[in-house]
């Protein structure tokens, strides 16, 4: 009964999710999942760690905010369990995004080897981007540029 009260309270959570405007400096904003880990919920529910937070990007560049907003992702109050490798380190840059036939380049800086280190911390890394962006119907399919040693173990 847990798991179908949580599984129905995320669905609200993206059902809700919708257009709205910054009524101060008249940008489009939309409420997008940003996928992180929570352990927590991942043993009430399942074995799988990724779970959606919300948070308003720009709505002109919804992947590249998307993009942004995980790399430098922090969490609120109430969102406790959920975790990301990505807010323990902020050199990790997004240099460009390319979109090409359902196709998404990321091409990242990576100065201190941030994304390397351990097959579990690279394949989660890489496993956050990937499903964060992969919700956008325009792409498919998510390849990285970056240096060598990129979401290498």
């Amino acid at each position: 009964m847990k798991k179908i009260l949580i599984v129905l309270l995320l669905l609200l959570i993206v059902l809700l999710g919708q257009a709205n405007v910054d009524a101060g400096s008249g940008s489009r904003t939309e409420m997008v999942p940003i996928f992180t880990t929570n352990y927590r919920m991942s043993e009430t529910l399942t074995n799988y760690p990724f779970f959606p937070v919300y948070r308003e990007v720009d709505s002109e560049a919804p992947i590249t905010s998307a993009i942004k907003t995980l790399l430098r992702i922090e969490f609120t109050e109430s969102e406790k369990g959920f975790e990301s490798e990505w807010s323990e380190n902020k050199n990790v840059q997004l240099v460009g995004v390319n979109l090409q036939d359902k196709l998404l380049t990321i091409k990242l800086s990576d100065p201190h080897r941030f994304t390397s280190g351990g097959s579990y911390k690279a394949t989660s890394l890489k496993k956050q981007l990937k499903m964060t962006v992969l919700q956008f119907s325009k792409v498919e399919k998510v390849q990285f540029e970056g240096p060598e040693d990129l979401f290498q173990p």
